[in-house]
């Protein structure tokens, strides 16, 4: 009888050691699982931000550039309201994802009222939409 509880608690003892080190692997196992895990995220997240800039400054240098040719065929077309419209028209199809407007002085065009905002935009994928937006 005392053979048999001395192999037993030898057992559980073997038992016990032996789960300790399966959990403390699989730990382990896990802790580097992980780490590389969010190493590999981090650096997707790097591409993605980075795809993400170059996408934002490409848009942004289309806007200044857009601007800049918007002004310029604007100030050419200063002799009515109607032309101020042309303006933005040539240049919102040029710039197709781009939507333009044009703000002037109080009084500038009598003939549109007190304020005079020249806005054009896509009202959809074929059809661009002419609005004056001038408020106080």
């Amino acid at each position: 009888m005392k053979r048999s509880k001395l192999s037993r608690r030898i057992t559980w003892h073997v038992i016990g050691i032996m789960s300790f080190f399966n959990v403390l692997i699989i730990g382990v196992i896990l802790v580097f699982v992980f780490r590389v895990s969010l190493m590999n995220s981090d650096m997707r997240g790097q591409y993605v931000a980075s795809g993400i800039e170059g996408k934002i400054e490409s848009l942004l240098w289309a806007v200044h550039v857009g601007a800049a040719n918007s002004r310029d065929e604007v100030e050419r077309s200063l002799d009515s309201s109607e032309r101020v419209f042309d303006a933005l028209e040539h240049e919102i199809t040029v710039n197709q994802f781009l939507d333009c407007f044009a703000a002037f002085e109080p009084d500038y065009f009598k003939e549109q009222g007190r304020w005079f905002e020249a806005y054009l935009y896509h009202a959809d994928s074929t059809r661009l939409e002419r609005r004056q937006i001038g408020s106080p």
